[in-house]
């Protein structure tokens, strides 16, 4: 899986998945697909992980539509063909801040849901619980908090980064190093900076504790 070995939205590489308009969340059938920041560098993977983020980053509009009417998530399965990949699901587990349940139907998963819908309606079901008894979770991919807060920070998300940043940071700075630290808190307005000692204090601490995070770490746990 080579799209699994390289970066593009956090090196500026962006795919609009719009080929034939939009119907959710955007509802606009004149917007058009498109690779954003495209440079000499990029290699026939990195146009592939941009589509499966960028694929991933307007199914996160979607969820966070769905949220907004019926409440939070616990976890995300993942059925059909797409489910096949391991990058995929990790991206979207990264991205939604959800865990994605990877479903042993991957194969006319589609059919089955219209099954069972239609079982339920002729009385053949008689619970909705029956779906998920058809299938077995086969693999489970759990959030990244650095990749994240850097999803948030670029759907322009910031009370939920900021959040995110406050409950993991010191610990984000052990995990990603010190470099990767201080670019995430780059990316955070300039109002947010200012108003959060946090930010501030973890910064120093990433500027400044370059030479032994684990020692760090067991300073920030005791």
């Amino acid at each position: 899986d080579a799209a699994g070995s390289v970066e593009a939205g956090r090196e500026g590489l962006f795919f609009r998945p719009y080929l034939r308009g939009e119907r959710a969340p955007i509802g606009d059938p004149s917007v058009r697909g498109a690779f954003l920041g495209l440079e000499r560098h990029h290699r026939p993977e990195h146009l592939v992980r941009a589509v499966l983020e960028g694929v991933a980053f307007n199914l996160f509009g979607i969820l966070r539509a769905i949220t907004d009417l019926a409440g939070t998530m616990a976890a995300v399965d993942a059925v059909g063909g797409g489910a096949r990949g391991d990058t995929w699901l990790r991206i979207m587990g990264d991205m939604w801040g959800l865990p994605v349940r990877r479903r042993s139907v991957r194969d006319e998963a589609n059919s089955l849901g219209a099954a069972v819908i239609g079982g339920m309606a002729v009385g053949l079901i008689d619970d909705w619980g029956q779906a998920q008894r058809l299938s077995s979770i086969e693999a489970t991919f759990e959030p990244d908090p650095v990749r994240r807060l850097g999803w948030l920070l670029q759907a322009g998300d910031v009370s939920a980064a900021e959040a995110l940043a406050f409950d993991h940071l010191p610990r984000l700075i052990v995990t990603a190093g010190p470099a990767q630290a201080l670019h995430l808190i780059g990316q955070f307005p300039a109002e947010s900076r200012a108003r959060s000692p946090e930010l501030a204090y973890v910064r120093a601490l990433a500027q400044w504790a370059q030479w032994d995070f684990h020692a760090m770490l067991g300073q920030f746990e005791q």
